[in-house]
């Protein structure tokens, strides 16, 4: 990895298990934030699976300049691998609004009483027509959650292996510890077939 003369903001880390189907459309809702220069903003992908054409797609993900791929990592290392203050992790098959990573900044610049802020999440079908929304605070996974960093690294200490799919878990040993707040904009779209 070439050297980096800033530290990000903001680092994003897509977990891309099972649904590739998605991933660029998840890379270029990140990528394409407003208000966010690419300098400001790190992603991680995390590729836990052995599909070599998939391989290849992850791999061309990388030459943007603010993005890395990591493969057969578990959680805790993934998140010990970002340079960001903050963190939020993202499903490869689940994208962003384009304002949700610089209001949910400065949400938490704002706000030191939180150590996370969530926004609402939608389902969407294939056309991205909405079909159902969700207050963010009562999700029970990490979408649309942005934490504190060093808020997660204490959390995930407790823990010395959370999975991929211990996001839930992670989540709610996360509130019993610390404040989250909302932001009641539907930011966070995830597809309705990815959800069975």
């Amino acid at each position: 990895m070439a050297a980096k003369s800033y530290l990000p903001d903001i680092s994003v880390i897509v977990t891309c298990s099972h649904h590739k189907r998605w991933v660029e459309r998840c890379v270029r809702s990140i990528s394409h934030q407003e208000g966010m220069i690419s300098q400001l903003l790190e992603i991680l992908i995390i590729d836990n699976a052995d599909d070599d054409h998939s391989k290849i797609m992850l791999e061309n993900l990388t030459t943007l300049e603010n993005c890395r791929l990591v493969s057969g990592v578990d959680l805790n290392t993934a998140i010990r691998h970002t340079l960001g203050r903050y963190l939020m992790l993202v499903r490869a098959d689940d994208y962003l609004n384009r304002n949700c990573l610089q209001t949910m900044k400065i949400f938490l610049d704002m706000n030191r009483c939180y150590q996370a802020v969530a926004v609402d999440c939608v389902t969407v079908d294939n056309q991205e027509k909405v079909l159902e929304r969700r207050n963010g605070l009562q999700e029970d996974a990490v979408s649309g959650l942005m934490f504190r960093k060093e808020n997660l690294i204490d959390c995930i200490q407790s823990n010395p292996r959370y999975h991929l799919e211990d996001a839930p878990r992670l989540r709610k040993d996360f509130a019993a510890r610390f404040q989250i707040g909302r932001l009641e904009f539907p930011f966070y779209k995830c597809y309705a077939s990815s959800l069975s």
